[in-house]
């Protein structure tokens, strides 16, 4: 089980999210892995999607400027000794993302030689590699 981080704070939002994405829909994974029973230390995974919609709360175009006030602010925080600035979550993967729809996914050459030996064995043409 993960560690909470963030001391008494952490723990809470920690209990919050077990509480919502796990008991709310029915499938308590915290106390059964703590439980006796061994066969509830199996891997489980639980999910919860929450849509809200701004304009119950608002003036969605409000919302989406106070968002990108946010953002911008946290993109002009300092960053730590060494890191390449500071990140808003999903931020690095969706460049990565852009970046290899442009240039290609990296394959290491044993994967690379894999993938054309099935390619030949099945009678299909593998892509062009890109340098």
């Amino acid at each position: 089980m993960p560690l909470p981080l963030g001391g008494a704070k952490g723990s809470g939002m920690s209990l919050a999210f077990e509480l919502l994405t796990s008991v709310l829909v029915g499938a308590p994974i915290f106390s059964a892995f703590h439980s006796d029973d061994p066969k509830a230390r199996k891997h489980r995974q639980n999910a919860l999607l929450i849509a809200l919609d701004p304009a119950a709360f608002g003036d969605p175009d409000r919302f989406t400027a106070d968002v990108d006030t946010t953002l911008s602010t946290l993109k002009g925080l300092p960053s730590a000794d060494g890191a390449a600035g500071v990140f808003y979550p999903g931020e690095r993967s969706a460049a990565v993302a852009a970046e290899r729809a442009e240039k290609g996914v990296p394959v290491t050459p044993k994967v690379w030689r894999e993938l054309t030996e099935s390619a030949e064995r099945f009678g299909i043409a593998p892509p062009t590699p890109v340098a």
